[in-house]
């Protein structure tokens, strides 16, 4: 399955059969993404969120995460300061969402390195759901929380972004990046973000490594 037909997958679960999209993988491919009006009534938001849950649900099939037979060994530290992606990236937003999702992207990496779990809790939606191919569970808000405040978080630590593509559908964003790891292959990660009253958080997080590609 090729990268533009995982995100069509998940695209149409956000977006639902009600809107139309004449060229999906045109319109993937293009700088500006497709944005969808703000659900108004509150029947409208609901069923927007559950189309949002719905996607979450799709990334464990749409990304083919391969988890560990066994738990990882725990990974090194970052460096003294986090300057990617906690405090800069390569990626220009292009709209207002963007630049709101991308501040609170950059919160949460700067909360996982100081071990902060309150703070980063308010980053992240309670239904949070993580699939990474460095571990071997996928891991729920209240379990990534419980080990930061023990300060082990085995197997994950931020890495700086390479490269970096945003699809802003106006209370749902889909980010989908490649980073590059101080040692070892690049990764692969999508992350589905989701607006709540007014603040942006994670839902759904699922990171590949890159196997064909050269290690560091």
């Amino acid at each position: 399955m090729n990268c533009r037909l995982k995100c069509a997958l998940v695209i149409a679960a956000l977006c639902g059969t009600g809107v139309t999209m004449p060229c999906l993988p045109r319109q993937l491919a293009s700088t500006a993404a497709p944005q969808v009006p703000a659900p108004g009534s509150p029947g409208q938001k609901e069923e927007f969120e559950q189309r949002a849950l719905a996607a979450d649900r799709a990334f464990m099939d749409a990304q083919e995460v391969r988890l560990l037979d066994a738990p990882p060994a725990p990974t090194p530290g970052t460096r003294g300061t986090c300057e990617n992606p906690c405090k800069d990236m390569p990626y220009e937003p292009k709209t207002q969402n963007e630049r709101d999702v991308i501040a609170g992207f950059m919160s949460l990496q700067t909360y996982t390195v100081a071990h902060d779990a309150k703070n980063w809790g308010l980053y992240v939606a309670d239904e949070f759901e993580a699939a990474n191919s460095n571990s071997d569970q996928t891991l729920s808000k209240r379990g990534r929380m419980e080990d930061l405040a023990r300060s082990k978080m085995a197997g994950y630590t931020p890495m700086p972004v390479v490269d970096m593509r945003v699809l802003d559908f106006g209370t749902a964003a889909i980010l989908i990046s490649k980073h590059q790891p101080e040692h070892g292959k690049p990764v692969h990660i999508t992350r589905v973000w989701i607006k709540r009253a007014g603040h942006w958080m994670e839902a759904a997080s699922y990171q590949t490594r890159i196997e064909d590609a050269p290690a560091r």
